[in-house]
C-alpha cells in the first residue's frame, strides 16, 4: 500500500523537510505506508508566527461566516475519505466499524451548529486565560472527528491553532490540512506540524505554562516568542468508568446482554481501540449475589466476541512493557487472572513483534488494590464484589471520582 508523502501545513501551504519518519502497517504484511517530515525549531516558529498573522482574518469573520467555514471543512472530510481507507489498511479495521466515525461528521454537517460542548474537558495544561494561539496535540484514538472538534473549539475561542500531529497516525493531521485548504478557511489561521521531537514538545508545554522567557539555550528562538499560548494535550478523563451490576439485572434476565455490553465498553475495537483509548482500566462492581453468574456470562461473551478474537494491534509497541507490568501487579496483589493476560506470538518472519495483546480480566479484585485504581490506559478489566447494590453504587462513585 502506498499513500502520498505527508507534509507540514504552514501559512496555508505545504512544506517538506530534510529529516523524516517512516510508518508501516500494523497488520500483515507490515508494508511501508509513507514518510512524514519532522518539524524542526525553525518550522515551529514559522508555524506560530504564521498562525498569529492568520488569526486576524479569522477574527474579522462573522459567526455566520465561521459556521460556513466549518461546514465546508466537514463536507470535505465526509467526501474525501482517503483517511478512512488508510486507517482500515493500517490497523485492519473493517469498513463497517468506521461507519460511526463518518456518521458523526455527517451529523455535525447537517446540524445548525456544532455541539455546544465543542471540546472535551482535559486533564492537561489547557488554560482559559486570554490567549492568541491554541496548540492542539492530536491523539490517534480520536481519529478525525475528535481532532476537528478540539480545533474548532480553539477557533471558537478566537484563537489561531497549531496542530501537532500524532506520529503514530499522522494521517489525521494530513486530512485536516487538506480539508482546511479545500474549504477556503482564512489562510494561516491553522497550521499542522508532524514529528516533533520530545524536547520541542516539552518546550511548547513550558511556554504555555509560564509564558516567560527562559535562560535555557535549548530552542532559544522558540523561547523568545511572547505569543500567549493555550495548550490542549487531548488527555480526556472518564473513559472506562465503573459499571455496576446489581440484582435487578439478574431478575430482568439481562446478565448476558450486560456482559456483552461490558466487553464492548472495555475492549471494543471501535469503542476503545481494543483497550488503547486514553482513560483508565475498566471496572465492573458486582453485587455479590450475582457475581458468579455474571462472571460466567462475561467469560462466554469474551470467548464469542469477534472484537476479542482479533484485537487491534498496539499502536505504541513500547506499551507492551507497561501492560505486562500491570498484569504482574494484579497477580502480585492477589487478584485472580481468569482470562487473557498474554501477548500474541509474532508471526514467523514478521518484522514487528508482539503487536497485539489479549485483554485481561481479573477476579477477586479488592477496591483498595492499586490495580482497581489504575488510571493509565491498558486492556484490563477488574471484577470487584460489593455486598449490596447501594454499596456498589457508592464504590463506583469513589473509584470514578
Amino acid at each position: 500500500m502506498k499513500v502520498s508523502i505527508g507534509q507540514h501545513f504552514i501559512g496555508g501551504s505545504l512544506h517538506g523537510g530534510a529529516d523524516g519518519f517512516d510508518l508501516r502497517q500494523r497488520v500483515e504484511p507490515f508494508e511501508p505506508v509513507g514518510t512524514w517530515p519532522r518539524a524542526n525549531e525553525a518550522q515551529v516558529v514559522e508555524a506560530l508566527e504564521a498562525t498569529r498573522a492568520g488569526r486576524a482574518a479569522w477574527l474579522a469573520l462573522s459567526a455566520v461566516e465561521r459556521a460556513e467555514c466549518f461546514r465546508r471543512v466537514l463536507e470535505h472530510l465526509c467526501a474525501n475519505t482517503a483517511w478512512s481507507e488508510h486507517l482500515k489498511r493500517y490497523l485492519g479495521i473493517g469498513p463497517r466499524e468506521l461507519e460511526s466515525e463518518l456518521a458523526t461528521l455527517k451529523e455535525w454537517l447537517q446540524a445548525d451548529e456544532l455541539p455546544a460542548e465543542s471540546a472535551p474537558k482535559t486533564s492537561g495544561s489547557t488554560t482559559e486565560l486570554i490567549a492568541e494561539l491554541g496548540i492542539v496535540f492530536a491523539n490517534w484514538t480520536e481519529l478525525i472527528s475528535g481532532l476537528f472538534r478540539r480545533v474548532s473549539a480553539q477557533l471558537n475561542r478566537d484563537r489561531g491553532v497549531v496542530v501537532i500531529s500524532d506520529s503514530r497516525w499522522p494521517v489525521s493531521g494530513d486530512a485536516l490540512a487538506s480539508a482546511l485548504s479545500s474549504a477556503g478557511i482564512p489562510t494561516g489561521v491553522v497550521s499542522v506540524l508532524h514529528g516533533l521531537s520530545a524536547p520541542l514538545c516539552d518546550t511548547l508545554v513550558e511556554l504555555s505554562a509560564s509564558q516567560a522567557a527562559s535562560e535555557s539555550d535549548e530552542h532559544a528562538t522558540l523561547r523568545s516568542l511572547t505569543i500567549p499560548i493555550a495548550l490542549d494535550l487531548g488527555r480526556t478523563e472518564g473513559a472506562n468508568r465503573s459499571i455496576v451490576v446489581n440484582r435487578a439485572t439478574e431478575a430482568e434476565g439481562k446478565l448476558a446482554s450486560t456482559a456483552a455490553q461490558v466487553v464492548q465498553e472495555a475492549f471494543g475495537r471501535v469503542a476503545t481501540f481494543s483497550g488503547q483509548r486514553p482513560g483508565r482500566v475498566a471496572r465492573v462492581i458486582c453485587n455479590v449475589r450475582v457475581y458468579s453468574s455474571f462472571t460466567e456470562h462475561l467469560i462466554q461473551a469474551m470467548e464469542s466476541a469477534n472484537d476479542i478474537q482479533s484485537p487491534i494491534p498496539l499502536i505504541d509497541n513500547d506499551s507492551i512493557t507497561s501492560v505486562r507490568a500491570l498484569w504482574n501487579l494484579g497477580l502480585d496483589e492477589g487478584a485472580t487472572l481468569i482470562f487473557g493476560g498474554e501477548s500474541f506470538a509474532p508471526a514467523p518472519g514478521s518484522r514487528i513483534r508482539e503487536t497485539r495483546v489479549w485483554p485481561a480480566i481479573y477476579s477477586n479484585v479488592d477496591p483498595e488494590m492499586a490495580l482497581s485504581r489504575f488510571r493509565e490506559t491498558a486492556p484490563v478489566l477488574c471484577l470487584i464484589r460489593a455486598e449490596t447494590d447501594e454499596a456498589a453504587e457508592a464504590l463506583a462513585r469513589d473509584l470514578d471520582g
